[in-house]
Protein backbone atom coordinates (compact mmCIF):
# COMPACT_ATOMS: atom_id res chain seq x y z
CA UNK A 1 0.00 0.00 0.00
CA UNK A 2 2.45 2.48 -1.13
CA UNK A 3 1.61 6.22 -0.84
CA UNK A 4 1.83 7.88 -4.44
CA UNK A 5 5.36 9.40 -4.08
CA UNK A 6 6.65 12.42 -5.69
CA UNK A 7 9.72 13.88 -6.05
CA UNK A 8 13.75 12.08 -5.97
CA UNK A 9 14.63 10.20 -3.56
CA UNK A 10 18.31 8.86 -1.65
CA UNK A 11 18.87 6.32 0.81
CA UNK A 12 21.31 7.52 2.85
CA UNK A 13 20.35 10.23 5.83
CA UNK A 14 23.02 13.81 4.55
CA UNK A 15 25.25 14.62 7.43
CA UNK A 16 23.52 18.21 7.84
CA UNK A 17 19.53 18.59 8.50
CA UNK A 18 19.36 22.29 7.88
CA UNK A 19 16.59 24.78 10.24
CA UNK A 20 14.57 27.23 8.97
CA UNK A 21 14.39 28.89 12.10
CA UNK A 22 11.42 26.90 13.33
CA UNK A 23 10.48 26.39 17.11
CA UNK A 24 11.46 23.60 19.50
CA UNK A 25 8.38 21.59 18.59
CA UNK A 26 8.95 21.74 15.25
CA UNK A 27 12.84 20.79 15.10
CA UNK A 28 11.87 17.77 17.04
CA UNK A 29 9.16 16.66 14.83
CA UNK A 30 12.19 16.95 12.08
CA UNK A 31 14.56 14.90 14.60
CA UNK A 32 11.91 11.98 14.96
CA UNK A 33 10.93 11.74 11.54
CA UNK A 34 14.90 11.50 10.62
CA UNK A 35 15.24 9.02 13.16
CA UNK A 36 12.74 6.53 12.25
CA UNK A 37 13.74 6.98 8.76
CA UNK A 38 16.99 5.47 9.66
CA UNK A 39 14.98 3.11 12.02
CA UNK A 40 13.66 1.17 9.09
CA UNK A 41 17.47 0.84 7.36
CA UNK A 42 19.72 -1.56 9.62
CA UNK A 43 22.99 -0.80 9.01
CA UNK A 44 23.94 -4.22 7.26
CA UNK A 45 20.54 -5.08 5.52
CA UNK A 46 18.38 -3.65 2.80
CA UNK A 47 15.36 -1.51 4.03
CA UNK A 48 12.34 -2.78 5.93
CA UNK A 49 9.51 -2.95 4.31
CA UNK A 50 6.31 -3.36 5.96
CA UNK A 51 5.05 -6.93 5.46
CA UNK A 52 8.15 -8.07 6.64
CA UNK A 53 8.46 -9.16 10.28
CA UNK A 54 11.01 -6.84 11.35
CA UNK A 55 8.87 -3.99 10.70
CA UNK A 56 6.19 -5.34 12.76
CA UNK A 57 7.40 -4.14 16.25
CA UNK A 58 7.96 -1.31 14.68
CA UNK A 59 4.32 -0.62 13.31
CA UNK A 60 2.61 -2.26 15.81
CA UNK A 61 4.31 0.98 17.99
CA UNK A 62 3.15 3.42 15.33
CA UNK A 63 -0.07 2.00 15.87
CA UNK A 64 -0.27 1.83 19.55
CA UNK A 65 1.16 5.50 20.43
CA UNK A 66 -0.07 7.38 17.53
CA UNK A 67 -3.58 6.47 17.29
CA UNK A 68 -4.25 3.65 20.58
CA UNK A 69 -4.93 0.66 18.47
CA UNK A 70 -3.24 -2.38 18.79
CA UNK A 71 -2.50 -4.17 15.84
CA UNK A 72 -1.16 -7.96 15.41
CA UNK A 73 2.20 -9.31 13.63
CA UNK A 74 -0.35 -11.64 11.51
CA UNK A 75 -2.28 -8.40 10.32
CA UNK A 76 0.85 -6.57 9.78
CA UNK A 77 2.46 -9.32 7.56
CA UNK A 78 -0.89 -9.92 5.67
CA UNK A 79 -0.79 -8.06 2.38
CA UNK A 80 -4.57 -7.72 1.64
CA UNK A 81 -4.57 -5.96 5.58
CA UNK A 82 -1.62 -3.63 4.76
CA UNK A 83 -3.64 -2.88 1.23
CA UNK A 84 -6.84 -1.99 3.35
CA UNK A 85 -4.79 0.04 5.88
CA UNK A 86 -2.92 2.41 4.65
CA UNK A 87 -0.38 3.58 7.97
CA UNK A 88 1.10 6.48 6.47
CA UNK A 89 -1.28 8.82 8.97
CA UNK A 90 -0.46 6.68 11.84
CA UNK A 91 3.46 7.23 10.94
CA UNK A 92 2.50 10.94 11.48
CA UNK A 93 0.66 10.82 14.73
CA UNK A 94 3.42 8.57 16.29
CA UNK A 95 5.53 10.93 14.89
CA UNK A 96 3.69 14.11 17.18
CA UNK A 97 2.67 12.59 19.73
CA UNK A 98 6.51 11.40 20.00
CA UNK A 99 7.97 14.75 19.20
CA UNK A 100 5.54 16.40 22.26
CA UNK A 101 2.54 17.61 20.35
CA UNK A 102 0.18 16.95 23.15
CA UNK A 103 -3.43 17.61 22.30
CA UNK A 104 -2.53 20.01 20.34
CA UNK A 105 -2.62 17.84 17.35
CA UNK A 106 -5.70 16.06 16.01
CA UNK A 107 -4.26 12.75 15.66
CA UNK A 108 -5.83 9.78 13.36
CA UNK A 109 -5.52 7.02 11.14
CA UNK A 110 -6.69 9.38 8.06
CA UNK A 111 -4.44 12.36 7.13
CA UNK A 112 -7.64 14.49 6.19
CA UNK A 113 -8.92 14.69 10.16
CA UNK A 114 -5.84 16.57 11.20
CA UNK A 115 -5.54 18.85 7.75
CA UNK A 116 -9.60 19.84 8.55
CA UNK A 117 -7.79 20.79 12.24
CA UNK A 118 -5.40 22.62 11.37
CA UNK A 119 -7.61 24.20 8.51
CA UNK A 120 -10.30 25.41 11.55
CA UNK A 121 -6.89 26.48 13.57
CA UNK A 122 -5.89 28.61 10.76
CA UNK A 123 -9.39 30.12 9.60
CA UNK A 124 -10.03 30.95 13.37
CA UNK A 125 -6.90 32.39 13.94
CA UNK A 126 -6.34 30.14 16.82
CA UNK A 127 -3.29 31.13 18.33
CA UNK A 128 -3.54 29.03 21.18
CA UNK A 129 -2.82 25.82 18.86
CA UNK A 130 0.70 25.48 17.02
CA UNK A 131 -0.89 23.52 13.62
CA UNK A 132 -2.12 26.42 10.81
CA UNK A 133 -2.97 24.44 7.44
CA UNK A 134 -2.50 27.40 4.60
CA UNK A 135 -2.60 26.56 1.22
CA UNK A 136 0.53 24.96 -0.73
CA UNK A 137 0.54 28.92 -2.73
CA UNK A 138 0.93 30.88 0.24
CA UNK A 139 3.32 29.98 2.55
CA UNK A 140 6.70 28.28 2.15
CA UNK A 141 7.28 25.20 4.03
CA UNK A 142 9.94 25.05 6.75
CA UNK A 143 11.78 22.49 8.70
CA UNK A 144 9.03 20.43 11.18
CA UNK A 145 6.11 21.59 8.90
CA UNK A 146 3.74 19.17 7.13
CA UNK A 147 3.25 19.17 2.62
CA UNK A 148 -0.24 17.49 2.04
CA UNK A 149 -1.62 16.60 -1.53
CA UNK A 150 -4.08 14.66 -2.51
CA UNK A 151 -3.62 10.80 -3.96
CA UNK A 152 -5.98 8.11 -5.66
CA UNK A 153 -7.30 11.03 -7.93
CA UNK A 154 -9.52 11.55 -4.76
CA UNK A 155 -9.09 15.99 -6.06
CA UNK A 156 -8.87 16.80 -2.68
CA UNK A 157 -8.29 20.62 -2.35
CA UNK A 158 -7.85 23.00 0.34
CA UNK A 159 -11.40 24.21 0.05
CA UNK A 160 -12.74 20.65 0.20
CA UNK A 161 -11.16 18.92 2.68
CA UNK A 162 -13.87 20.04 5.20
CA UNK A 163 -16.69 18.26 3.33
CA UNK A 164 -17.81 15.15 4.69
CA UNK A 165 -16.68 13.05 1.86
CA UNK A 166 -13.49 11.34 2.62
CA UNK A 167 -10.98 11.89 0.30
CA UNK A 168 -7.80 10.14 -0.17
CA UNK A 169 -4.91 12.32 0.63
CA UNK A 170 -1.24 11.95 2.11
CA UNK A 171 1.19 14.45 4.13
CA UNK A 172 5.27 14.05 4.53
CA UNK A 173 7.31 15.81 7.14
CA UNK A 174 9.69 18.15 5.92
CA UNK A 175 13.40 17.48 7.39
CA UNK A 176 15.64 19.51 5.15
CA UNK A 177 14.65 22.92 3.59
CA UNK A 178 17.63 24.46 0.52
CA UNK A 179 17.25 26.63 -2.18
CA UNK A 180 15.32 25.30 -5.07
CA UNK A 181 14.45 22.11 -2.92
CA UNK A 182 12.82 20.98 0.03
CA UNK A 183 13.91 16.78 1.35
CA UNK A 184 10.59 15.28 3.25
CA UNK A 185 10.05 11.93 4.68
CA UNK A 186 6.52 10.25 4.89
CA UNK A 187 5.72 6.78 6.30
CA UNK A 188 3.64 4.30 3.42
CA UNK A 189 5.98 5.63 1.26
CA UNK A 190 7.12 2.61 -1.16
CA UNK A 191 5.79 0.04 1.60
CA UNK A 192 8.24 1.88 4.19
CA UNK A 193 9.48 5.05 5.79
CA UNK A 194 10.40 6.67 3.00
CA UNK A 195 11.95 10.44 1.74
CA UNK A 196 12.06 12.39 -1.70
CA UNK A 197 13.04 15.96 -2.31
CA UNK A 198 10.52 18.42 -4.09
CA UNK A 199 10.97 21.09 -6.04
CA UNK A 200 10.39 24.69 -4.79
CA UNK A 201 10.37 28.58 -6.39
CA UNK A 202 13.00 31.22 -5.92
CA UNK A 203 10.83 32.64 -2.66
CA UNK A 204 10.69 29.06 -0.92
CA UNK A 205 7.16 28.02 -1.75
CA UNK A 206 6.35 24.91 -3.61
CA UNK A 207 6.46 24.17 -7.26
CA UNK A 208 2.71 23.17 -7.78
CA UNK A 209 3.50 22.04 -11.49
CA UNK A 210 3.96 18.86 -13.17
CA UNK A 211 3.63 15.81 -10.38
CA UNK A 212 3.41 18.30 -7.15
CA UNK A 213 0.42 19.73 -8.87
CA UNK A 214 -1.43 17.22 -6.23
CA UNK A 215 -0.17 19.41 -3.22
CA UNK A 216 -2.80 21.69 -1.48
CA UNK A 217 -1.36 22.28 1.61
CA UNK A 218 1.47 23.19 3.80
CA UNK A 219 0.05 22.73 7.86
CA UNK A 220 2.68 24.80 9.30
CA UNK A 221 4.34 23.90 12.45
CA UNK A 222 4.37 27.06 14.61
CA UNK A 223 0.40 28.71 13.55
CA UNK A 224 0.73 32.43 12.48
CA UNK A 225 4.69 33.23 12.87
CA UNK A 226 5.70 34.38 9.78
CA UNK A 227 2.57 33.53 7.68
CA UNK A 228 -0.13 35.23 6.12
CA UNK A 229 -2.88 35.81 7.77
CA UNK A 230 -6.34 34.21 7.53
CA UNK A 231 -8.36 34.37 4.68
CA UNK A 232 -11.04 36.07 7.13
CA UNK A 233 -8.65 39.30 7.31
CA UNK A 234 -9.10 42.00 4.61
CA UNK A 235 -5.96 43.62 5.33
CA UNK A 236 -3.69 40.77 4.53
CA UNK A 237 -5.62 40.62 1.41
CA UNK A 238 -4.79 44.26 0.01
CA UNK A 239 -1.52 44.14 1.22
CA UNK A 240 -0.55 41.28 -0.29
CA UNK A 241 -2.24 42.41 -3.79
CA UNK A 242 -0.83 45.80 -3.02
CA UNK A 243 2.67 44.21 -2.76
CA UNK A 244 1.66 41.87 -6.16
CA UNK A 245 1.30 45.08 -7.90
CA UNK A 246 3.65 46.80 -7.13
CA UNK A 247 6.92 44.62 -6.53
CA UNK A 248 5.98 41.64 -9.18
CA UNK A 249 3.89 43.90 -11.89
CA UNK A 250 5.59 47.11 -11.40
CA UNK A 251 2.45 49.49 -10.51
CA UNK A 252 2.97 52.78 -9.24
CA UNK A 253 2.01 52.44 -5.37
CA UNK A 254 -1.10 54.78 -6.42
CA UNK A 255 -2.32 53.12 -9.54
CA UNK A 256 -1.97 49.76 -7.25
CA UNK A 257 -4.20 51.54 -4.85
CA UNK A 258 -7.04 52.45 -7.13
CA UNK A 259 -7.26 49.29 -8.67
CA UNK A 260 -7.42 47.50 -5.01
CA UNK A 261 -9.42 49.76 -3.88
CA UNK A 262 -12.27 48.90 -6.74
CA UNK A 263 -11.79 44.85 -5.62
CA UNK A 264 -12.39 45.80 -1.91
CA UNK A 265 -16.18 46.93 -3.18
CA UNK A 266 -16.16 44.26 -5.45
CA UNK A 267 -15.77 41.48 -3.80
CA UNK A 268 -13.59 42.47 -0.71
CA UNK A 269 -10.76 40.90 -2.32
CA UNK A 270 -11.66 37.31 -1.87
CA UNK A 271 -10.58 34.88 -4.60
CA UNK A 272 -13.73 32.48 -3.72
CA UNK A 273 -16.25 35.20 -3.60
CA UNK A 274 -19.43 34.17 -5.73
CA UNK A 275 -21.86 37.15 -6.69
CA UNK A 276 -24.86 37.62 -3.81
CA UNK A 277 -22.82 36.25 -1.29
CA UNK A 278 -21.63 37.74 2.12
CA UNK A 279 -17.74 37.94 3.22
CA UNK A 280 -18.85 35.45 5.83
CA UNK A 281 -19.98 32.84 3.60
CA UNK A 282 -18.16 33.39 0.04
CA UNK A 283 -19.36 30.50 -1.63
CA UNK A 284 -23.59 30.58 -0.44
CA UNK A 285 -25.86 32.35 -2.43
CA UNK A 286 -28.88 32.09 -4.70
CA UNK A 287 -29.39 28.97 -7.26
CA UNK A 288 -31.77 29.54 -10.31
CA UNK A 289 -34.73 28.55 -8.04
CA UNK A 290 -34.22 31.05 -5.56
CA UNK A 291 -32.68 28.71 -2.66
CA UNK A 292 -29.75 29.81 -0.90
CA UNK A 293 -26.84 27.20 -0.73
CA UNK A 294 -23.42 26.27 -0.78
CA UNK A 295 -21.44 25.89 -3.98
CA UNK A 296 -18.32 24.06 -4.83
CA UNK A 297 -15.72 25.67 -7.09
CA UNK A 298 -16.56 22.92 -10.14
CA UNK A 299 -20.57 24.20 -9.66
CA UNK A 300 -19.51 28.05 -10.10
CA UNK A 301 -17.20 27.30 -12.59
CA UNK A 302 -19.37 25.20 -14.56
CA UNK A 303 -22.56 27.65 -14.18
CA UNK A 304 -25.60 27.49 -16.97
CA UNK A 305 -27.57 30.33 -17.58
CA UNK A 306 -29.73 28.15 -20.24
CA UNK A 307 -29.45 25.03 -18.26
CA UNK A 308 -30.06 26.80 -15.44
CA UNK A 309 -27.63 25.41 -12.86
CA UNK A 310 -24.65 26.82 -10.42
CA UNK A 311 -25.03 30.00 -9.21
CA UNK A 312 -28.05 32.41 -10.25
CA UNK A 313 -25.25 35.35 -10.81
CA UNK A 314 -22.35 35.15 -12.64
CA UNK A 315 -19.74 37.33 -10.39
CA UNK A 316 -16.97 35.68 -9.18
CA UNK A 317 -13.83 36.48 -8.04
CA UNK A 318 -11.67 39.10 -7.05
CA UNK A 319 -12.77 41.67 -9.79
CA UNK A 320 -16.54 39.44 -10.23
CA UNK A 321 -15.86 38.88 -13.36
CA UNK A 322 -19.17 38.39 -15.14
CA UNK A 323 -19.26 37.70 -18.69
CA UNK A 324 -19.02 34.25 -20.09
CA UNK A 325 -15.97 34.79 -21.86
CA UNK A 326 -14.54 36.68 -19.06
CA UNK A 327 -15.58 34.01 -16.66
CA UNK A 328 -14.28 31.28 -19.02
CA UNK A 329 -10.84 32.99 -18.94
CA UNK A 330 -10.39 32.95 -15.53
CA UNK A 331 -11.17 29.46 -15.19
CA UNK A 332 -8.34 28.99 -18.19
CA UNK A 333 -5.55 31.11 -16.97
CA UNK A 334 -2.21 29.43 -16.71
CA UNK A 335 -0.46 30.44 -14.08
CA UNK A 336 3.25 29.33 -12.98
CA UNK A 337 3.05 26.67 -15.81
CA UNK A 338 -0.47 25.14 -15.18
CA UNK A 339 -3.88 25.79 -15.61
CA UNK A 340 -5.84 25.79 -12.23
CA UNK A 341 -9.41 25.67 -13.25
CA UNK A 342 -12.22 25.24 -10.71
CA UNK A 343 -8.71 25.35 -8.09
CA UNK A 344 -8.19 29.47 -9.40
CA UNK A 345 -10.99 30.48 -6.63
CA UNK A 346 -8.48 29.26 -3.67
CA UNK A 347 -5.54 31.46 -5.22
CA UNK A 348 -5.26 35.04 -4.83
CA UNK A 349 -2.03 35.62 -6.68
CA UNK A 350 -3.28 33.76 -9.76
CA UNK A 351 -6.57 35.89 -9.69
CA UNK A 352 -4.30 38.94 -9.70
CA UNK A 353 -2.01 37.57 -12.60
CA UNK A 354 -5.31 37.42 -14.78
CA UNK A 355 -6.46 40.26 -13.97
CA UNK A 356 -2.96 42.20 -14.91
CA UNK A 357 -3.06 39.83 -17.70
CA UNK A 358 -6.64 41.49 -18.65
CA UNK A 359 -5.19 45.05 -18.47
CA UNK A 360 -2.45 44.41 -20.58
CA UNK A 361 -4.51 42.21 -23.65
CA UNK A 362 -8.28 44.47 -23.65
CA UNK A 363 -8.01 47.13 -21.26
CA UNK A 364 -4.48 48.61 -22.38
CA UNK A 365 -5.80 52.57 -22.24
CA UNK A 366 -6.82 52.02 -18.50
CA UNK A 367 -3.46 50.20 -17.66
CA UNK A 368 -1.75 53.30 -19.22
CA UNK A 369 -3.77 55.38 -16.65
CA UNK A 370 -2.66 52.66 -14.14
CA UNK A 371 0.71 52.76 -14.44
CA UNK A 372 1.22 56.37 -14.88
CA UNK A 373 4.14 57.34 -12.78
CA UNK A 374 1.75 60.90 -11.71
CA UNK A 375 -1.24 59.33 -11.36
CA UNK A 376 -3.18 59.85 -8.19
CA UNK A 377 -4.86 57.12 -6.06
CA UNK A 378 -8.09 59.01 -7.12
CA UNK A 379 -7.23 58.80 -10.23
CA UNK A 380 -6.49 55.55 -10.98
CA UNK A 381 -9.60 54.87 -8.84
CA UNK A 382 -12.00 56.40 -11.11
CA UNK A 383 -10.10 54.97 -14.29
CA UNK A 384 -11.07 51.43 -12.93
CA UNK A 385 -14.44 52.21 -12.19
CA UNK A 386 -15.46 53.72 -15.25
CA UNK A 387 -13.70 51.73 -18.00
CA UNK A 388 -12.94 48.43 -16.80
CA UNK A 389 -15.01 47.55 -13.61
CA UNK A 390 -18.27 49.43 -14.81
CA UNK A 391 -21.07 48.72 -11.91
CA UNK A 392 -24.28 48.67 -12.64
CA UNK A 393 -24.96 52.00 -11.06
CA UNK A 394 -22.32 53.34 -13.74
CA UNK A 395 -23.88 52.70 -17.25
CA UNK A 396 -25.28 54.86 -19.73
CA UNK A 397 -25.18 57.97 -17.39
CA UNK A 398 -22.82 60.79 -17.53
CA UNK A 399 -20.41 61.48 -14.56
CA UNK A 400 -21.81 64.45 -13.24
CA UNK A 401 -25.05 62.15 -11.91
CA UNK A 402 -25.33 61.60 -8.19
CA UNK A 403 -25.50 58.33 -8.20
CA UNK A 404 -22.35 58.06 -10.50
CA UNK A 405 -20.54 60.32 -8.35
CA UNK A 406 -21.64 58.21 -4.94
CA UNK A 407 -19.59 55.46 -6.84
CA UNK A 408 -16.71 57.27 -7.59
CA UNK A 409 -16.34 58.80 -4.03
CA UNK A 410 -16.65 55.61 -2.35
CA UNK A 411 -14.13 53.81 -4.39
CA UNK A 412 -11.89 56.71 -3.90
CA UNK A 413 -12.36 56.14 -0.17
CA UNK A 414 -11.12 52.17 -0.62
CA UNK A 415 -8.18 53.18 -2.48
CA UNK A 416 -7.14 55.32 0.28
CA UNK A 417 -7.32 52.41 2.63
CA UNK A 418 -5.50 50.76 0.59
CA UNK A 419 -2.51 52.72 0.96
CA UNK A 420 -3.12 53.46 4.32
CA UNK A 421 -2.82 49.70 5.12
CA UNK A 422 0.16 49.12 2.52
CA UNK A 423 1.74 52.22 4.33
CA UNK A 424 1.26 50.54 7.64
CA UNK A 425 2.38 47.15 6.92
CA UNK A 426 5.95 47.96 6.28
Amino acid sequence: MTATATGESHDQELAEHPSSGGSGLCEAIARVTREQFARWRPAVAPPLSETSAAASRILREYYRVGVGVNITDAQLQSAEFQSAHPWSAVFVSYVMRTAGAGPAFAYSAAHQTYIRAARRNRLAANAANPFWAFRASEVAPRVGDLVCAARMRSGATYDNIADPRPRATHCDVVVEVHPGRIRVIGGNVGQTVGDKWLQTLPDGRLSLTGRQRRFFAVIRCGGPAGAPAPASDLNSRVVRVMRLLVQRYRFPVNGAAGLVGNLVAESSVMPNRIEGSSATTPMRALDFSGRTQDFTPEQVRDRNFARRTGPRYPGVGIAQWTSAQRRAGLFQHTFNGRQLGSAILSDLDAQVDYLVTELRRDYRSVLTTLMAPTVTAEQASDAVVLRFERPAAVLDRPVTDPSVQDVLQRRRRYAAEALRMNREAR
